[in-house]
């Protein structure tokens, strides 16, 4: 996915592209050995991404990148545990 890593395109012109290909960059500058863990962080890169095109204060950007890691931290617990 990440080799096909593309500049991403202005948040106004597409918003979706410009977070998806701007993330997409991100993973592509990770290495084999912490890929896992960029590929878990993706909503926490995403958010940070998208509160930046925003141009939204810092504060509600960390709150937005807060939010987004522990909804991701609870959405994995509760995977695992179904698993087991």
């Amino acid at each position: 996915m990440a080799a096909h890593a593309s500049d991403p395109p202005a948040y106004s012109q597409d918003p979706a592209g410009h977070l998806i290909d701007s993330w997409k960059q991100e993973l592509k500058d990770a290495n084999v050995k912490n890929a896992l863990t960029q590929l878990e962080a993706q909503s926490v890169d995403m958010s940070r991404i998208w509160g930046k095109a925003l141009g939204v204060d810092s504060g509600l950007q960390d709150s937005l990148v807060y939010g987004a890691r522990d909804n991701a931290a609870s959405a994995r617990s509760d995977a695992l545990d179904k698993l087991r």
